[in-house]
Formats: C-alpha cells, sequence, structure tokens
C-alpha cells in the first residue's frame, strides 16, 4: 500500500509483516518478467 510502512501494511490487511514482504517480494519478481527484466 502506497506510503505505509511494512508493519502498518500488515496490521490494515490482517496479515503477518512476512507476509507482506514476500507478497511485494513476488510482486516486484512478476513485474520485472513483463517487462523483460530478469528476477
Amino acid at each position: 500500500m502506497h506510503g505505509l510502512s511494512v508493519s502498518e501494511t500488515a496490521a490494515r490487511l490482517g496479515m503477518s509483516e512476512s507476509a507482506v514482504k514476500v507478497n511485494v517480494h513476488r510482486g516486484i519478481k512478476s513485474l520485472l518478467r513483463l517487462v523483460g527484466g530478469d528476477p
């Protein structure tokens, strides 16, 4: 979520901080694949 810390995002989504970090990492990896980057 734009402008929020990992802990704030986790609290708002009802997820652990670790889960938020994993999802961010996976999202970035997916975006890199789409634009032709090499993750």
